[in-house]
């Protein structure tokens, strides 16, 4: 069985940093999830001029302390399968198996200068993409998350030009919702009903070159937290591997 100390064995073994994270610039919605026309399934998407938005994006090394609060146009898409209904337990709701990618291009004037190295207008700041990650929260609740890491069982990639990072070790990203309307939640074997939400975020990585290095320490938090909302998806994902496996 997959424990708390196996999690945090592997969470510490990476070295992944908090090396990143974003907030949302108003408090207008800037994420929305639309449930498909079937009800079934649905897909992740950020809100605003060209489906994208603005947002506030921080490094949070020590050698990119300068780089804070950064204009950044933040665009995101996600989809889960054709056939997904929401799962329930313990007082949360999930839509699981999402896949998709996201983006931060710097927006401000300034140039960022990092060493020798200057970025202007239209840099990467960070870029991604990811599967197995989910929806999660309170069943009939106005907050949840969408939660992703390696070492849970999703996949995580990462790249920017201003940060390298490498190509071993756990990542992870955490996006939070806020003022979640509707409430979240589902018809029996439907998806998540559709519902637009603030957004903010953060980014969990070991940094090979142009972070510096010492990040904040990925937090015990973010271990028990996707162990903890990764319970409801580990166990679909193992219901749906036994049933294909009956099936063959």
């Amino acid at each position: 069985m997959f424990g708390v100390a196996s999690a945090l064995a592997i969470s510490s073994a990476a070295q992944a940093v908090t090396f990143a994270d974003y907030s949302a610039t108003s408090s207008d919605p800037n994420i929305s999830w639309t449930q498909s026309t079937n009800l079934t399934s649905g897909a992740l998407s950020t809100t605003g001029v060209g489906a994208s938005a603005n947002t506030y994006f921080s490094f949070l090394t020590p050698a990119l302390s300068s780089l804070s609060d950064l204009q950044a146009l933040f665009a995101l898409t996600a989809t889960a399968p054709a056939v997904d209904p929401a799962q329930t337990g313990f007082g949360q709701i999930a839509q699981q198996d999402l896949s998709g990618s996201f983006s931060f291009v710097y927006t401000g004037s300034a140039p960022l200068v990092v060493g020798t190295h200057t970025y202007v207008t239209g840099a990467d700041l960070l870029t991604g993409t990811f599967t197995g990650a989910e929806i999660i929260g309170p069943n009939c609740g106005s907050t949840g998350s969408v939660e992703d890491a390696i070492f849970s069982g999703g996949t995580v990639t990462l790249t920017s030009d201003i940060v390298k990072f490498s190509p071993v070790g756990d990542k992870a990203l955490s996006v939070e919702l806020t003022s979640v309307l509707p409430f979240l939640g589902a018809n029996a074997g439907g998806s998540l009903g559709s519902f637009t939400a603030v957004s903010t975020g953060s980014f969990a990585s070991d940094i090979a070159a142009g972070g510096g290095g010492g990040g904040v320490p990925e937090p015990v938090t973010w271990a028990m937290m996707l162990l903890g909302f990764g319970g409801i998806g580990m166990a679909a994902r193992r219901a749906r591997r036994r049933s294909a496996a009956a099936l063959a």
